[in-house]
C-alpha cells in the first residue's frame, strides 16, 4: 500500500474501487491510508458516485444493482458517504461534481481535528 511508502502525502487517491466493496472492508484498506495521513496536511480523495438519497438516475441505479449482485458491495448515497467516511475519523471537505451533471464526484476529506 502507498500509504506504508509515503506517509504524511499531500493526497491519496482511490478511484472507482470503494463500490467493489461492503463499508466494513472500505473501512480496513481506507483506514490503513488514514493513519498515513498529516493532520491539516494530508486529503484523502474518492473518485467515485455519489448518489442521491432518492430519484438516482438509470445509468447509476443499474451500476448500483450490478455491485450488489456481483460483489455484495453498492454504490452510495452522500449520506452513506458520509457515515461511512465519519467511521474512519475524517471530515468531507468537498464533494466535488461534474458541471454536466451525473452521479460521479470526487470527495474531497481531512482528517478530523
Amino acid at each position: 500500500m502507498y500509504a506504508d511508502v509515503y506517509p504524511g502525502a499531500k493526497f491519496y487517491m482511490f478511484r472507482a474501487i470503494c463500490h467493489d466493496w461492503v463499508d466494513d472492508d472500505c473501512i480496513k484498506f481506507l483506514g490503513n491510508t488514514v493513519k498515513a495521513m498529516k493532520p491539516g496536511y494530508s486529503r484523502l480523495l474518492i473518485n467515485d458516485q455519489v448518489l442521491p438519497d432518492v430519484g438516482a438516475e438509470l445509468h447509476p441505479t443499474m451500476l448500483d444493482m450490478a455491485m450488489m449482485t456481483y460483489f455484495h458491495a453498492m454504490e452510495r448515497t452522500e449520506r452513506q458517504w458520509r457515515t461511512l467516511l465519519g467511521r474512519l475519523g475524517v471530515e468531507i471537505v468537498k464533494i466535488w461534481r461534474l458541471e454536466t451533471g451525473g452521479s460521479e464526484a470526487i470527495i474531497e476529506t481531512m482528517l478530523k481535528e
